[in-house]
């Protein structure tokens, strides 16, 4: 069951279709997974320049899934009920989706920012079984932007926030007064939980170019 239900705005500052444009390449009459899409906001953003029954659609929240369906009734949305820390206190051991079809391109945009890195690893080796080429956002932790605006936020929720200058590969920022340094496997539902990695070990991990972005979330190219 889903820790919150969580309809993701759509607006100026959420618009994530020009990010996908910019790395995507030719995606005219392609198959595009959106993993972690909530109610297909990159098909919504594209304002028809994706076909709806080229996109499919996954993610953790239900009620997104179905508010899509009716959205978009051509194209396919399903629900998966993994487990996330911060979204979804499902299975943890839920298997992923099982596709026939193969899918040119997969893009996730601030999914893996709140998964732990055991989560992460297995989430991309799947996916590479299943598209050609991912897209995919996570936060360096050389991201300045991004340490500033978690901070500020946290600092508004909570009233305080630990200090992001963290030593090690990566490191997870629980709530605002916990963090857990190169721990693979996270387990336990929080209110807040977002993760942070060195860009070098992105690359060497997962044998991908990087996109750093001063301007919001930082990218993994891998095709």
């Amino acid at each position: 069951m889903s820790l919150k239900v969580y309809m993701h705005p759509r607006n100026d500052s959420t618009n994530r279709f020009g990010l996908f444009e910019k790395f995507a390449g030719d995606y005219k009459n392609k198959k595009i997974l959106d993993y972690g899409g909530n109610r297909g906001n990159l098909l919504y953003f594209s304002q028809g320049k994706i076909r709806e029954e080229n996109y499919t659609c996954i993610d953790i929240e239900k009620e997104a899934i179905e508010s899509g369906k009716n959205e978009f009734p051509n194209a396919k949305f399903l629900h998966y009920n993994g487990f996330s820390p911060m979204y979804n206190s499902g299975n943890i051991n839920e298997p992923f989706p099982v596709f026939e079809e193969k899918y040119d391109i997969c893009f996730a945009y601030s999914v893996f920012t709140h998964t732990d890195f055991s989560t992460f690893k297995t989430t991309v080796n799947y996916l590479q079984g299943i598209c050609k080429k991912l897209i995919l956002s996570f936060v360096s932790k050389g991201n300045f932007g991004m340490k500033t605006w978690v901070s500020n936020k946290r600092q508004a929720d909570f009233g305080s926030c630990l200090n992001l200058d963290v030593d090690g590969n990566y490191f997870y920022l629980i709530n605002n007064d916990k963090i857990y340094i190169e721990e693979k496997v996270y387990n336990k539902k929080e209110r807040f939980f977002f993760s942070f990695y060195e860009n070098n070990f992105i690359k060497t991990t997962f044998e991908c170019d990087t996109f750093l972005n001063p301007y919001g979330q930082d990218f993994l190219i891998i095709e």
